[in-house]
């Protein structure tokens, strides 16, 4: 017992004489190696693991820095126990005890990856590192329009502030760890517009025609006869670029839009035929349609179909693009899978309206 008593003595005498350069070393050694460490394993547990069969869950992230989940993937099915917006009149909504569909034990529900898109108040700055991770905590129900739906607060920027609960869309959103591939608008001359223009004008017509046949309501005045529409009425285009797929193929969406004024200036005199139309372009740059589609518009309700890409994800073996269709006083928020010759709408919900 003596011995080891002065064992204990003699290794506390040595560290009492080592402790000035023990604390010397720390401080301008070890500290910027021990910092950067925790920085890294940081980074690294941004984003934690889900739980085995835990389903993926998307959503938008908004300007206000809330996330509004729409739909759940469980590896085969997309659902969302038919999630919507509720009216802002109903006092008796949302009631203390009834929870949102998507509160499934919430643990997995924490940890997002993000991709920003193109908005108005995203600045340029942001969309050059769009991708981020963002930490949600409380469900919370927010006003969108003259509806409420269930959002959840997390710690991302605010991008602004307004009076409406969740402000407008800025992102894209998932549980996870996941890979965002991105859209990005091509200016009027990029060499893909003018392929893409080529490729397809030549079907604006003929849809244009099919559908102003077989309207699916009667419009106010008729349209303009064919030949009048064909050879004086020029086309707003606007051209979006997927990021590659992993077999190397490039999505494209476009919305076209002919504007037929009877009173210049006058939004309430004019009519409207708007497209929206999906091409894909595989490895060797070989262009294909893969979806289309065209409405007939008067007046200010000229937008309300109004569709934008938010990204494109992988899950499985499976490709899916989730998109914001915009109404003239609502819209929806929706996932399409991209088969590899068609788009396929598989869910969708209210985004709240007025």
């Amino acid at each position: 017992m003596a011995r080891r008593r002065g064992f204990l003595q003699g290794v506390r005498a040595l560290l009492e004489a080592l402790a000035p350069n023990v604390r010397f070393l720390w401080k301008r050694a070890l500290t910027p190696y021990v910092l950067s460490l925790a920085m890294t394993v940081a980074m690294h547990a941004q984003v934690r693991p889900e739980p085995p069969g835990a389903p993926t869950f998307v959503g938008i992230l908004g300007s206000q820095g809330v996330v509004v989940p729409f739909a759940q993937f469980d590896g085969r099915t997309w659902t969302n126990g038919g999630a919507g917006p509720w009216d802002i009149d109903d006092k008796t909504w949302p009631r203390p005890w009834f929870a949102p569909w998507f509160d499934v034990g919430r643990q997995h529900l924490r940890d997002w990856s993000v991709r920003l898109f193109e908005a108005d108040v995203v600045s340029p700055a942001e969309l050059q590192r769009p991708e981020r991770v963002v930490h949600t905590a409380n469900y919370t129900a927010i006003v969108s329009g003259c509806e409420y739906v269930w959002a959840l607060s997390s710690d991302a920027p605010v991008f602004e502030r307004s009076s409406d609960g969740g402000g407008w869309p800025v992102g894209f959103a998932m549980t996870g760890t996941h890979a965002i591939a991105g859209f990005a608008r091509l200016a009027d001359g990029d060499p893909d517009v003018l392929r893409i223009t080529t490729f397809v004008s030549a079907r604006f017509d003929a849809l244009e025609d099919a559908r102003v046949a077989n309207p699916p309501y009667p419009p106010s005045r008729p349209y303009p006869i064919a030949s009048i529409r064909h050879a004086t009425t020029p086309f707003e285009l606007t051209v979006l670029r997927s990021d590659a797929l992993p077999d190397g193929q490039r999505l494209f969406q476009l919305r076209a839009e002919r504007k037929y004024e009877r009173t210049p200036g006058n939004l309430n005199d004019t009519q409207y035929t708007v497209f929206n139309l999906w091409v894909a372009a595989d490895r060797a740059a070989q262009l294909r349609m893969i979806a289309e589609d065209v409405t007939l518009g008067e007046g200010e309700a000229r937008n309300y179909d109004n569709r934008s890409a938010l990204g494109l994800f992988v899950l499985g073996s499976r490709t899916f693009v989730p998109i914001i269709q915009s109404g003239y006083e609502g819209g929806v928020y929706a996932i399409l899978e991209f088969t590899g010759g068609a788009m396929r709408r598989l869910i969708q919900m209210e985004s709240g309206g007025c």
